[in-house]
């Protein structure tokens, strides 16, 4: 492999670990913000909902007595990816669910679910949260009644379909891009190289073949104008008279001792 062919290989690897640094980063930065878009949004639909029971709640009327079903079926229609939004009450039992119609069934919401539920309001505190598995977002929010004590709470479940989709999506986009930005630098890198050391390439090719005409114990014919040919060949030569000074040294003790 001749130098312009090293300098290429190396220049294409270190452009192509530039890049994948560059595609991760870009791959994780788009997945990120794309979660935190995703768990805004569904937040908003939590408080919009919470706005509507906290209404009812100021009039007097209990959690168990507003008609909340209209509402969270309402708002899981708007969004198809939205798999089940349920309303507990303080101690964890599901009252509204857009799931299934309770007839006497009783169903809590899990333990991990409750514990986020601040018992009373405090300042500066928020009252939403969010989490998320492999495959859902979790989104829930306490409800408070005039007293600043928690009398409940919603809890949204968004499928991660549509949103592991969007960022394949995205991930297949920037591969694509990527390897044609390689492919575009590596063209250039080639190109620009071959033209730029095209004379260093032919001053290093005759220094090989004249270093290995010194080991052959060779006279060096490569010519081809480049400035280490006269180097060369002076070294060459001096190299040449020492191996003779050592060959008549050699003989001439050779013969004393005969």
């Amino acid at each position: 492999m001749n130098i312009t062919s090293k300098l290429t290989a190396y220049t294409v690897f270190v452009i192509a670990m530039v890049l994948s640094l560059l595609l991760m980063m870009n791959y994780f930065k788009f997945q990120n913000i794309l979660s935190d878009v995703t768990t805004s949004r569904l937040a908003v639909i939590n408080k919009n909902l919470e706005d509507s029971i906290n209404n009812a709640v100021n009039l007097g009327l209990a959690l168990e007595e507003i008609q909340v079903g209209q509402l969270i079926n309402r708002a899981k229609k708007n969004d198809k990816e939205i798999e089940s939004i349920d309303v507990f009450d303080a101690n964890g039992m599901v009252i509204f669910s857009t799931t299934f119609t309770f007839k006497g069934i009783k169903t809590q919401v899990p333990p991990k679910i409750l514990n986020k539920v601040v018992k009373i309001k405090e300042p500066n505190v928020s009252n939403d949260w969010s989490s998320n598995n492999n495959k859902y977002f979790v989104v829930g929010i306490t409800i408070y009644n005039s007293f600043d004590r928690a009398i409940g709470g919603i809890v949204l479940k968004y499928d991660k379909t549509q949103y592991k989709a969007e960022v394949a999506s995205m991930l297949k986009e920037l591969l694509i891009s990527t390897g044609l930005t390689l492919f575009g630098a590596a063209l250039i890198a080639f190109v620009g190289i071959r033209l730029g050391f095209r004379r260093l390439s032919r001053s290093y090719a005759s220094m090989e073949k004249s270093i290995q005409n010194i080991k052959n114990k060779n006279t060096p014919t490569v010519k081809d104008g480049s400035p280490f040919d006269e180097k060369l060949q002076k070294i060459t030569k001096n190299i040449d008279e020492a191996i003779n000074l050592i060959n008549q040294s050699q003989t001439v003790n050779s013969t004393k001792t005969k």
